[in-house]
């Protein structure tokens, strides 16, 4: 509130009261969707087909898969730089990039 302003009886009883539609509907307000998500195959046939081809490598696990090497040549490609490396989580990412900067 600003100083020397009046209170607003109606503000603070609305600021204290939320709506319907200010509740999340956990609590009582009203959904924000009444209708399942459409059902949809996770992975289509393409996905598929590349999956086969890591298991068929035998190399699901391992940084040295030309799976991953196919994947950081596109990203080097797509964004026009002279490295990429891959990595398994968000986690080992930082701890790369950290490393790059010798931190």
């Amino acid at each position: 509130m600003a100083p020397n302003s009046a209170p607003n009886p109606r503000r603070e009883e609305a600021l204290r009261m939320p709506s319907d539609a200010q509740r999340l509907a956990v609590e009582g307000g009203t959904p924000v969707r009444t209708d399942p998500f459409p059902a949809r195959d996770p992975f289509g046939p393409a996905d598929l087909e590349q999956l086969q081809a890591v298991l068929a490598q035998q190399t699901a696990f391992f940084p040295s898969g030309s799976k991953v090497y196919e994947f950081e040549r596109r990203f080097r490609e797509l964004y026009g730089v002279a490295h990429a490396t891959a990595s398994t989580s968000g986690t080992s990412a930082i701890h790369v990039a950290l490393g790059a900067l010798n931190l």
